[in-house]
C-alpha cells in the first residue's frame, strides 16, 4: 500500500523569497516562497482592452487647417505655453485610461500573491510522522494527536478542486487513501486511520513513496507537506530521487510539539556468553538520565533485583552497571526502567536472559600416540578437565578421536572443539562449515609442528583466516603474553590480579598466524604473534588457540588461569538451544528464533498450535514454522512495538524475543525547521518553505495566496477619479 518517493524537483520558475517584517509568512521561522499567480489566467486576454484608449486617441486627433488671419505676433508666446500644458495633460489622460483598463482586466483575472501552485488546481501530499518520538506527551495529548489536528486544518484550508493524499511514516510508509481524493470532510475524516507506530521516520522511504504518488497525481506539481516533530536523523542521498521525481515535488514542513527534557534507556547488554545459574554477573545498560544521579532499576521476571544511579549530566548517554545473580536455567524476561516522563515509551528497555541447563561439547582430538602420555594428543585431557571437572558441571562433554568424528555429532553439539586433529574427511569439513554458517561454534587448538601445512590449507580457511601458518619457538623461559582488545569482553569481570597472572604465563612454541578481521585476545607481545583469536564466520563464532596444551608449548596448563580462561572461551563460543531461542531486536526487525523442543518432535507436530504473543499488548498471532538445514525456525513477522514477543507451542514457551526502540528515537533531539529545510536544500531537494507557527486561517492563505483583486480595483477607482478631475481641466482649456 505504500507508494512513493521522490526526489526533488524544482519548478520551471523560481520563487522569490519574501522576508519583510509584517509579511504573513514571515511570522513563521522561515518564509514561504511566494509567486504571483492568477486564478483565471485566460481572462488576462482582457488586458488587450488597455490598447483601446491609444487607438481612439490616434483616430480622433484633430487635423490642422491653415487659415490666414491678422498679425498675432504679440500672442505667440502665451499660446505656445498653453499648447504645451494641454498636450502634457492629454498624454496623462491617455496613460491613466490605459492603466485603469489594465488594472480592471488584471483584477478580473484573480491575481493572487503567494500560494504554492500555479493555476487553479493543486495536489497536496501530507506526510504524517508516526514514529516513536511522536508519542511524546503534550498538554493536549501527544505529538501525533497534534499532527492529526494540524493536518485536518490544512486539508480544510485547501481551495475547492484541490486533490489530497496522506502518507504515514513510522517504520513503514503507507498510504491512508487508495487514491487521490478531493479536499473535504472525507479526507479529513480519513485521518482517524493514522495511528501511532514505533519505528524510525525514514526520509528516504518517504521520498520514494512520495515520488510514486506524484506520478499518479492529477496535477503536474505536487506539494509535499511533512508534519513531524523533525527528530534528528540522516538526510537522504537524492541523486537517484532527483532523476525519478523530476520537478514534481516541492517540500514543506510543519513542526509539531515542543522541545522536552527527559531520560530513557537506550540499550541493555547482558554478558555475551553462556551464563551459569547462581554466578554473579554484570549487566550493562546505556541510559540517558533525566536528572543528574537518576536511579534506574533492573528487574527479572517482574521482580526488582538491582539498582544503579546514573552519573554525569542529564540528557547525555552514560553506561551504568548492575550486578545480579544468574537465575535458574530458562528464558527470563528482564527490564531496565526508570520513573516515567513525557516520553514514557523509552523509560524501560526489555532484554532476554537465557540460562542453559547444560552445554553439549564435542571434543575431537588427533589419535593418541605412545609419547602423548597422560595428557593426550595435544593436551586434550587438560581441556577436558577444565570444561567438565565433575558430573554436575554445566558442560556435557563427549571426547572422540577425529577418525571417529561424524557429521551427526557435529550438528548436535553446542560447541565443537578440535585439538591437534588428524586430517578431516571432506564430509566433516563441509559439516563444520555449514554448522558455522548456521550459527554454530568451533574452537581449534593447534600446536603440532607437523601439521603446519594442514593448518594452512584446511583449518585456517575454515575460519576465514589468511592461509599461512609458520611454526615459531622461543628460548627458555619463553615469551611473556600480552592481552589484546578481544580480552575486554572475554575476560572483563575476572579482575586485575587474574589478568596479570595470565600475562605472566610464558610461551615457548606456537604457530604464527595472521589475525585478519579477528579479535586478538592474547599475543606474545606488543605487535607480535597472536596466540588466542576469536571471530565470526557466517552466523557462527569461532576461536583459535595457536598452540596446544602440552607443557612444551608453555606454562598455561600449570597456571591457575588455565581453568577460568578455557571455560570462559567455551562459554563465549557455545550456542546452546536456549541462546538460539532468545533474541534482542529493534522495532521493525524480523521476529525469528530457533525454538526449544521441550517434547521433542511432538512440540511442532500441530502447526496450528504455534503462536506469538506480543510484543504489542494483548495481541496473539500465528507463528510460521519453517526449516533451515533441517532445523525448525519460527517466524513471527516484524516487531511492531517495544516489549516481549513470546513464542508458544500449545502451552509450552519455545522462544522469547525482546523488542526495543531504535536509539535514534530515544534521544529526543529536534531540528529547527529552518535548519531542516536548509539541509534538504543542501542535498538538492526543492524546499518550498516552513509552515510552522501558522494558524488555520493563515494556512489557508499560505496555500491559496493573498487575493490582490480588491487592491487592483481600488487602484483603478483612484486612477478613475484622477482621470475625471484631469479630464475636466482639459475640457475647460479646450
Amino acid at each position: 500500500m505504500p507508494t512513493p518517493v521522490g526526489g526533488p524537483g524544482g519548478s520551471n520558475h523560481r520563487y522569490a523569497l519574501r522576508t519583510q517584517p509584517g509579511c504573513l509568512l514571515a511570522q513563521a521561522e522561515a518564509a514561504v516562497l511566494m509567486p504571483l499567480s492568477f486564478l483565471n489566467p485566460a481572462l488576462l486576454f482582457g488586458t488587450l482592452a488597455a490598447s483601446l484608449p491609444v487607438i481612439i486617441h490616434f483616430l480622433s486627433r484633430r487635423r490642422v487647417q491653415r487659415r490666414f488671419f491678422s498679425d498675432l505676433r504679440f500672442l505667440d508666446e502665451v499660446q505656445a505655453r498653453q499648447a504645451r500644458s494641454l498636450g502634457i495633460r492629454r498624454w496623462l489622460l491617455l496613460l491613466l485610461r490605459v492603466l485603469i483598463l489594465l488594472l480592471v482586466a488584471l483584477g478580473v483575472a484573480g491575481p493572487r500573491w503567494g500560494g504554492l501552485a500555479v493555476g487553479g488546481g493543486r495536489a497536496v501530499l501530507f506526510v504524517v510522522d508516526t514514529s516513536a518520538s511522536m508519542a511524546t506527551q503534550t498538554a493536549e495529548g501527544t505529538r501525533l494527536d497534534e499532527a492529526r489536528l494540524v493536518t485536518a486544518d490544512m486539508i480544510a484550508s485547501l481551495p475547492p478542486g484541490a486533490a489530497v493524499q496522506v502518507l504515514t511514516a513510522g517504520g513503514r510508509v503507507e498510504t491512508v487513501f487508495s487514491d487521490w481524493l478531493p479536499a473535504g470532510a472525507g479526507a479529513e475524516q480519513g485521518l482517524a486511520a493514522v495511528v501511532q507506530e514505533y519505528g524510525v521516520f525514514d526520509l528516504d522511504a518517504v521520498l520514494e513513496a512520495a515520488a510514486r504518488q506524484a506520478a499518479r497525481a492529477p496535477t503536474a506539481g505536487v506539494e509535499v507537506v511533512i508534519v513531524s516533530d523533525l527528530q534528528r536523523g540522516p538526510m537522504p542521498d537524492p541523486r537517484g530521487l532527483a532523476r525519478s521525481a523530476g520537478d514534481r515535488l516541492r517540500l514543506l514542513v510543519r513542526q509539531v510539539g515542543e522541545g522536552t527534557a527527559g531520560g530513557g534507556v537506550q540499550r541493555v547488554r547482558p554478558p555475551a556468553r553462556v551464563l551459569v545459574a547462581g554466578e554473579r554477573v554484570e549487566i550493562t545498560a546505556t541510559v540517558i538520565p533525566g536528572v543528574a544521579g537518576e536511579v534506574f532499576t533492573l528487574d527479572l521476571d517482574g521482580f526488582p533485583v538491582a539498582e544503579a544511579a546514573a552519573a554525569g549530566q542529564s540528557g547525555s548517554p552514560v553506561d551504568i552497571i548492575f550486578t545480579v545473580t544468574v537465575p535458574a536455567p530458562g528464558l527470563h524476561r528482564g527490564r531496565v526502567l526508570k520513573a516515567a516522563d513525557t516520553f514514557p515509551i523509552d523509560d524501560q528497555r526489555s532484554f532476554v536472559l537465557a540460562v542453559p541447563a547444560r552445554v553439549g561439547v564435542l571434543l575431537a582430538h588427533g589419535t593418541d600416540r605412545p609419547g602423548d602420555r597422560t595428557l593426550g594428543r595435544g593436551g586434550w585431557r587438560v581441556l577436558a578437565a577444565a570444561l567438565a571437572p565433575g558430573r554436575e558441571d554445566l558442560f556435557r562433554l563427549r571426547a572422540v578421536s577425529t577418525d571417529r568424528l561424524t557429521t551427526a555429532a557435529v550438528g548436535a553439539a553446542d560447541l565443537t572443539v578440535l585439538v591437534d586433529p588428524d586430517p578431516l574427511g571432506r564430509q566433516i569439513r563441509v559439516a563444520l562449515q555449514e554448522d558455522l554458517a548456521q550459527g554454530g561454534s568451533l574452537l581449534v587448538a593447534a600446536g603440532d609442528p607437523a601439521q603446519a601445512d594442514y593448518l594452512s590449507r584446511t583449518l585456517l580457511p575454515l575460519l576465514e583466516l589468511p592461509a599461512r601458518a609458520v611454526w615459531r619457538t622461543a628460548q627458555a623461559p619463553g615469551r611473556r603474553g600480552q592481552l589484546g582488545a578481544g580480552a575486554d569482553q572475554l575476560l572483563a569481570d575476572l579482575g586485575e590480579d587474574a589478568l596479570t597472572t595470565l600475562e605472566d604465563v610464558s610461551w615457548r612454541r606456537w604457530f604464527q598466524v595472521a589475525a585478519g578481521r579477528a579479535e586478538v585476545v592474547l599475543s606474545t607481545g606488543a605487535g607480535s604473534d597472536p596466540l588466542i583469536l576469536m571471530g565470526e564466520a557466517g552466523e557462527g563464532r569461532w576461536g583459535l588457540l595457536a598452540f596446544n596444551l602440552l607443557p612444551e608449548a608453555g606454562d598455561l596448563p600449570g597456571s591457575p588461569m588455565a581453568l577460568p580462561l578455557l571455560r570462559r572461551i567455551a562459554t563465549h563460543l557455545a550456542r546452546p538451544p536456549e541462546l538460539a531461542a532468545a533474541a534482542d531486536v529493534l522495532v521493525g526487525d524480523p521476529l525469528r528464533i530457533r525454538p526449544l523442543s521441550p517434547r521433542g518432535e511432538a512440540t511442532f507436530a500441530a502447526a496450528d498450535a504455534l503462536a506469538l504473543v506480543g510484543p504489542e499488548p494483548r495481541v496473539r498471532t500465528t507463528a510460521a514454522l519453517e526449516f533451515e538445514a533441517g532445523q525448525p525456525v519460527l517466524d513471527g513477522g516484524r516487531a511492531a512495538a517495544p516489549g516481549f514477543g513470546i513464542f508458544l507451542a500449545d502451552t509450552d514457551t519455545v522462544g522469547l524475543v525482546a523488542c526495543g526502540l531504535d536509539p535514534r528515537e530515544s534521544i529526543v533531539q529536534r531540528t529547527p525547521p529552518a535548519a531542516w529545510g536548509a539541509r534538504l536544500s543542501a542535498v538538492g531537494l526543492d524546499f518550498a518553505g516552513n509552515l510552522t507557527g501558522l494558524a488555520a486561517g493563515d494556512l489557508a492563505e499560505s496555500f491559496a495566496g493573498r487575493s490582490l483583486a480588491p487592491w487592483f480595483f481600488m487602484a483603478a477607482f483612484v486612477l478613475l477619479a484622477v482621470e475625471l478631475q484631469l479630464g475636466r481641466g482639459v475640457a475647460s482649456s479646450g
